[in-house]
């Protein structure tokens, strides 16, 4: 069962258990204990989200470092030659997306 299913399933006890009370503070409790819990699925949506987007940038961070460590194996490379890690790539890379940066 995930974070969310067992956050959401616990909230509906919750509800359940608060339209079962008469006493208004147990109530009131329950009723706070619901809130928390249905919020708690909420985080549980968004760091999944999170995990997702962690996952996306890694991969992409593991092809650029594989093209800097590989670049004068890439024969498109020869386009740029003397252009690598060591003499400014990051450097050529942020020169060359900074005009679409600057566009609203």
């Amino acid at each position: 069962m995930s974070d969310k299913e067992l956050f959401e399933k616990y909230a509906t006890i919750c509800d359940h258990r608060q339209s079962r009370l008469m006493d208004v503070q147990e109530t009131a409790l329950f009723m706070a204990l619901g809130d928390m819990l249905r919020r708690g699925a909420e985080a549980a949506d968004e760091i999944e989200r999170l995990r997702a987007d962690n996952a996306a940038l890694r991969a992409d961070a593991e092809r650029y470092r594989w093209l800097v460590e590989n670049a004068k194996h890439i024969p498109w490379s020869k386009q740029f030659p003397g252009l690598n890690a060591d003499t400014g790539l990051d450097a050529a890379i942020d020169a060359a997306i900074a005009p679409a940066k600057e566009q609203p």
